[in-house]
């Protein structure tokens, strides 16, 4: 799970406010609806004993269950890659950032990340959950798929 709280605590840490063209507060609607709520919650509910690794920050920041590659992402043709640009809704809500702020921003939070669950992992079963809206967001290539 996205906790929420990781993005009111930490986006000012990183000092990357200034990268987004959102008022705080539609930032914060965005993160709550971008995220995966409740779904460490219900891991923890499901398999008592198994080792949960949830994301340190909101997605809206870095998402860290994309492709670090755009070329790689489906996504990033939606400004939604590792990235994000536009809002679930399609909305424009970040500025173009620089390599260099992207790279900060993959070293930060992505690449951690990724070298912690590749560590757990070894010879571990591995169940990714997320939670879904009822319908499909405008960022979505397919409207017409049955939701999960």
């Amino acid at each position: 799970m996205e906790n929420p709280a990781h993005f009111c605590m930490e986006i000012n840490t990183i000092e990357v406010m200034n990268q987004f063209l959102l008022s705080p507060n539609e930032l914060a609607e965005e993160a709550m609806t971008s995220a995966d709520l409740f779904t460490d919650i219900l891991a923890e509910a499901a398999w008592p004993s198994a080792r949960i690794i949830t994301a340190a920050v909101s997605r809206v920041v870095i998402d860290v269950e994309r492709y670090s590659n755009d070329s790689e992402e489906i996504m990033a043709k939606y400004g939604r890659g590792m990235i994000y640009s536009f809002t679930h809704n399609g909305k424009l809500m970040r500025k173009e950032i620089s390599t260099s702020d992207r790279n900060l921003l993959q070293a930060k939070w992505y690449d951690p990340h990724w070298t912690k669950l590749r560590s757990v992992s070894k010879g571990a079963t591995l169940i990714d959950l997320h939670s879904y809206p009822p319908v499909p967001w405008d960022v979505e290539p397919n409207q017409l798929l049955e939701r999960p």
